[in-house]
């Protein structure tokens, strides 16, 4: 029998890294988007995010207008004690408090993915030439120096 045609139940545990009770359970199977969350077929043409699918198999129903939210913030986590249960404004408020939210993040240098100092994004600002030269004399991506040159990353340097 193919994989496609296991239930549901036992598809998702076999795209699950279990670790300790108390680690993150990662999805090992398909991502949707850049953020990583993980999705599963569930009926033809349907899919669902799989930290949801984590939920309601160990919880039940997930009411309408709530969204399943990650204490760990690790968008991959399918341990269902790593989440909970929020609305929209409850996902954001956690995310604000957490430091994620683009107006509360740390900026520049202090942001911890960071490959560049404020002062190299000052340089990078004041350079001509082109995005790719500049990008490989500090050896990051051209479209890093796009952002940067656009006030979209390093905006307040």
């Amino acid at each position: 029998m193919g994989h496609r045609h296991l239930p549901l139940e036992a598809r998702f545990w076999a795209k699950v890294d279990k670790r300790g009770d108390d680690e993150c359970w990662l999805w090992v199977g398909a991502k949707a988007g850049h953020m990583g969350y993980g999705h599963i077929v569930s009926t033809p043409r349907k899919y669902v995010k799989s930290h949801r699918l984590s939920w309601e198999m160990h919880f039940g129903t997930i009411p309408d207008g709530m969204m399943v939210c990650h204490r760990c913030d690790v968008p991959a986590c399918v341990n269902p004690s790593h989440l909970f249960l929020g609305t929209a404004n409850d996902n954001m408020a956690d995310c604000k408090r957490k430091g994620r939210h683009k107006f509360t993040a740390k900026r520049g240098e202090n942001n911890p993915m960071a490959k560049l100092s404020d002062e190299q994004a000052r340089q990078i600002k004041s350079m001509s030439g082109t995005h790719q030269k500049i990008a490989d004399h500090f050896g990051v991506d051209r479209s890093t120096i796009s952002f940067i040159k656009r006030g979209e990353h390093f905006s307040h340097v």
